[in-house]
């Protein structure tokens, strides 16, 4: 039998190779994004800048969780937008319902933008139970699909209504699983414990780029 002492040992062993496993994952995705950056003519932040992540907190997304942090962060202009896109981390729960949840969050910000405050993200089956009691959800009789894939709710529904004109439902009919908050001049982007990929930042680029075009007024 196995001492104490060498059983403590393997699995200090372990626990010190899944983390050091993990530290070269994440030297590695951030000297891609940084070539990423680079190839974008972005400016790249390992650490991101106070004033470059204060934006953020008048969103939801920055209040999902407890222990948020961000890292790597890309920024620049991009057709008219502005635009920072950032590793967000953060912990829900406790104890065994401890989770910690790991995404990508794009801010596009542009003076084309004069958005009512709303916030769209995937329906689920919570939602539709919700809704028996009075949970609001902006929903469109003329596009059910829209209706069933996405939660969308605003304190100024009519406003809202007006933003989500029928080409801007068929975009996010065409692109399930997205997640966008508004207000003002700008929106959030992400896909729910999501992290976009090096090779995939240009695209999520240019997707924040068609969300603008669709928003826009």
């Amino acid at each position: 039998m196995l001492s104490a002492v060498i059983v403590a040992a393997i699995v200090l062993g372990i626990i010190g190779g899944a983390l050091y496993g993990i530290y070269v994952l994440e030297k590695k995705r951030r000297q891609a994004l940084e070539r990423a950056a680079a190839d974008l003519g972005f400016d790249f932040y390992p650490v991101p800048p106070q004033e470059l992540l204060q934006p953020f907190v008048v969103f939801a997304v920055h209040n999902l969780g407890r222990d948020t942090t961000y890292a790597n962060l890309l920024h620049g202009r991009a057709a008219h937008m502005e635009v920072s896109i950032v590793d967000q981390r953060f912990v829900t729960g406790s104890g065994k319902t401890r989770r910690s949840h790991s995404q990508t969050v794009a801010l596009v910000c542009s003076p084309a933008l004069r958005l009512p405050s709303f916030t769209l993200g995937p329906e689920n089956f919570l939602h539709k139970l919700m809704n028996l009691f009075g949970y609001q959800d902006i929903d469109f009789a003329d596009h059910p699909r829209f209706s069933r894939m996405y939660l969308l709710r605003g304190p100024d529904e009519a406003s809202v209504r007006e933003l989500f004109t029928p080409e801007t439902l068929e975009f996010f009919e065409e692109h399930p699983g997205l997640s966008v908050e508004g207000r003002g001049d700008r929106f959030a982007l992400y896909r729910a414990d999501q992290r976009v990929k090096p090779e995939g930042i240009r695209n999520f680029l240019e997707l924040g780029g068609s969300i603008l075009e669709v928003l826009k007024r």
